[in-house]
């Protein structure tokens, strides 16, 4: 039964990929968009922490 459960779920993943993959093919603009915002808020909270290094110190403890 295990063996059955475990080829179902591959066969199951691998139909899922594919599915999931023509939608990101179909929205890579939106990803594109998506991936620059969240560069951007990584990159601002990297400015922040430099910046405000002490307040910051307060909170996480090295």
């Amino acid at each position: 039964m295990i063996v059955l459960l475990l080829f179902g779920l591959a066969i199951a993943i691998g139909l899922a990929q594919d599915e999931l993959l023509a939608k990101l093919r179909a929205e890579t603009s939106h990803v594109k968009r998506w991936g620059g915002v969240i560069l951007m808020v990584v990159g601002v909270w990297t400015i922040a922490i430099s910046v405000w290094a002490r307040f910051f110190s307060q909170f996480f403890p090295v």
